[in-house]
């Protein structure tokens, strides 16, 4: 391992590190490393689609698991009662998820778990670093991310036999290049571009076509780190702590101001102040899209991620009435990453209380 693999496995409680080129990458080896085939993996309905497709490369099954309402969490009742041979825990939009019972569900059922560190990097829970449970841990060093170079990501162990069996396929990986960048580019365009249409309306309406588009793209998704980007991410890494308490100090003053306003249509998850806040989030409940197409036409950095993936990715059997759905359809994510100040606080606060009296005069 490199000074910088070592210095990883430090932060993170680790015997065992290597750096990727990108999260997608490092879930890859995981499952691979696993020795996962034909199998069932057990993900939240609501995350990124960059977690499912290495099921897909890797000829598995995805479960999609409903989320709770109140902890935007993976829904632990749920959980136990779907049957899968392995699951990837993420820690959605920074929050720790119920990362102990689940590592100690999986070890009773003799259950493999990928930890996904890729939105908490630098949170304990109960003294106990992100990234230092399950099986296999995964980090990303990706836009947005906690440590965001734009480019890698890691995966770590504590088990010497997958370590070097995720060496040997990370070998096999090719090199990054301009060509890698443009066709990622590209789908998360499409992405962006079809839910854009639908605000996670009808996303079944494009189900097989992009599915096909998406896990068509495995040869640029996977491959490995670029030895370039190591200044850049050590010094990042050296300032993760103020990184991660600049972005509390920002979510925490907008959750104050929002409350202190008392806007009617506002409810909000349950806030974890050892979150990383990859994303500060509310619940619209009347208009979400109309104020989230306002904001954005003012240049404000929102979104409203995630949709249910499965309504992407599979074919569902009955139309559920799911937390993810709900959840999708309410969803708006604010910026606190190190860009962000009090005053741009201020003003998007305000932004958003205006909106509704506009509604409410109309």
């Amino acid at each position: 391992m490199n000074y910088l693999e070592k210095y990883l496995c430090s932060m993170h409680d680790r015997k065992y590190c290597i750096l990727t080129g990108n999260g997608t990458t490092s879930i890859y080896l995981a499952i691979k490393a696993l020795n996962l085939k034909n199998k069932k993996i057990a993900i939240p309905n609501n995350t990124c689609m960059n977690v499912v497709l290495p099921i897909y490369f890797t000829g598995n099954q995805p479960i999609f698991l409903d989320i709770d309402r109140d902890s935007l969490d993976i829904n632990y009742t749920e959980l136990r009662k779907k049957k899968f041979d392995a699951i990837i825990a993420v820690h959605l939009y920074g929050n720790p998820c119920k990362i102990k019972k689940i590592e100690k569900f999986c070890k009773e059922r003799n259950i493999y778990l990928i930890e996904d560190n890729a939105l908490a990097q630098g949170i304990k829970i109960n003294k106990s670093p992100t990234g230092s449970f399950g099986d296999i841990s995964i980090l990303s060093f990706g836009a947005g991310k906690t440590i965001d170079i734009g480019h890698g990501g890691a995966v770590m162990t504590n088990n010497k036999k997958l370590f070097f069996k995720m060496k040997l396929l990370c070998k096999e990986l090719k090199s990054y290049s301009k060509e890698n960048q443009f066709e990622i580019s590209n789908l998360g365009l499409e992405y962006k571009r079809i839910y854009n249409i639908n605000y996670g309306n009808n996303l079944n309406n494009y189900q097989q076509k992009f599915k096909r588009l998406a896990v068509s793209k495995k040869k640029y998704l996977l491959y490995k780190y670029s030895r370039e980007y190591d200044n850049k991410l050590f010094l990042k890494l050296s300032k993760i702590k103020d990184l991660v308490k600049n972005r509390q100090i920002n979510a925490l003053y907008l959750f104050k101001i929002l409350k202190e306003k008392d806007i009617k249509y506002l409810d909000f998850p349950i806030i974890y102040k050892n979150s990383t806040f990859w994303r500060f989030n509310i619940l619209i409940n009347k208009k979400r899209n109309d104020l989230l197409s306002y904001l954005l036409e003012k240049k404000y950095f929102v979104s409203s991620w995630y949709p249910s993936l499965d309504l992407l990715f599979e074919q569902r059997m009955t139309n559920r009435d799911t937390n993810s759905d709900k959840i999708a359809k309410k969803i708006l994510n604010i910026w606190t990453n190190e860009q962000i100040n009090k005053n741009y606080l201020d003003s998007i606060a305000n932004e958003i209380e205006s909106f509704f009296k506009k509604e409410k005069n109309e």
